[in-house]
């Protein structure tokens, strides 16, 4: 696999899991945001990748490269995570909590919809915060946005 710092002719590379036949409604779309330095990348995507297209973690995620753009900083990456349905809070959160369990990742991950994306909100309102700082409040965080009972979602 090729260390995402090095490739220069793409902006993304992607793992699909082809064997997933979720139908994806782009209006119900989402992803988790990890943002990485030039360093840890390689490590991060080399994991996100291989469980992605296991079937272990999501249908879809995609990792930055070193490739100049609009929006690319010198030295810094992000991988997105996908979650096929944000209003299914049980498997967008399961999504992040696998990504915890898979890569030591000390910051807060942010999630924010396909919608807003292609609306290139930069609106703190739609990016969900998952904290880890402890159960009680990862789960509280994260819920208080979507506004639905945290008592329900078990």
């Amino acid at each position: 696999m090729q260390n995402p710092a090095s490739i220069t002719n793409l902006y993304w590379i992607y793992a699909n899991n082809r064997n997933d036949k979720t139908e994806i409604d782009p209006d119900c779309c989402g992803k988790w945001i990890l943002h990485f330095n030039k360093t840890d990348i390689y490590d991060a995507w080399k994991i996100i990748y291989e469980e992605t297209i296991k079937g272990n973690l999501s249908f879809n995620a995609k990792c930055s490269t070193s490739m100049e753009g609009p929006n690319s900083k010198p030295n810094e990456f992000v991988i997105l995570v996908y979650s096929p349905n944000f209003h299914d809070i049980n498997i967008t959160y399961e999504i992040v909590e696998k990504v915890r369990k898979l890569i030591y990742y000390p910051k807060a991950i942010y999630f924010k919809t396909d919608i807003e994306t292609i609306k290139n909100s930069k609106n703190e309102e739609f990016l969900y915060c998952h904290e880890f700082i402890d159960e009680n409040n990862i789960l509280l965080k994260f819920v208080k946005y979507y506004n639905v009972n945290p008592f329900n979602l078990f």
